[in-house]
């Protein structure tokens, strides 16, 4: 089952990350520039042209009336 179709749940306290192949074959299907940090976080870097676009981006729909 792709990651899109599946839906989000508690795991029980111990399950362990994904790691090695498990990991990149989700990472994959992700995609976008995310990456993997010490093997626990993603990260994502997101650019934008000004601080009002990021502002927006950050705060959501209800910040899209800042923008140009």
């Amino acid at each position: 089952m792709k990651l899109s179709e599946q839906k989000c749940r508690d795991l029980p306290s111990g399950t362990p990350a994904l790691a090695g192949e498990a990991l990149e074959k989700c990472l994959e299907e992700v995609g976008g520039g995310w990456n993997v940090v010490d093997g626990q976080r993603l990260s994502r870097t997101f650019p934008f042209p000004d601080f009002v676009t990021a502002l927006a981006f950050g705060f959501g729909w209800w910040a899209s009336p800042l923008l140009p």
